[in-house]
């Protein structure tokens, strides 16, 4: 009886190590799979910041895909990244340089974090 009740426990234990093994590998794939998203989408806006400021391109399309990227970010950023991309707006702009070294370090310890 004893024999029967040990191999009973151990065949519910290797079912209980595969469950969360499971769901562990789950877990990690999600982490990995938003950080992807997030990577993506500050690199858009980047993209666009740059085509918009640095590049001083002013024209309405530009307008608009900044605003779209603003958007994307506000979705998917982190709460400081998000700030700083909304103090665009505010900044003059002769200050833009500083917001951008901002939210690429906003950027970075948003994406080394797991």
């Amino acid at each position: 009886m004893n024999i029967i009740s040990l191999l009973g426990g151990l065949g519910i234990g290797t079912i209980l190590h595969s469950v969360v093994t499971h769901f562990l590998k789950e877990r990690a794939n999600a982490i990995s799979l938003t950080q992807e998203k997030k990577r993506d989408v500050y690199l858009g806006l980047l993209d666009v910041y740059y085509k918009r400021v640095l590049a001083e391109e002013s024209s309405q399309e530009s307008r608009d895909a900044f605003r779209h990227a603003e958007l994307i970010v506000q979705l998917y950023g982190s709460t400081s990244v998000c700030e700083l991309t909304r103090q665009f707006y505010t900044i003059p702009d002769n200050k833009h340089h500083v917001l951008i070294d901002k939210l690429v370090q906003a950027m970075r310890r948003d994406l080394n974090k797991v």
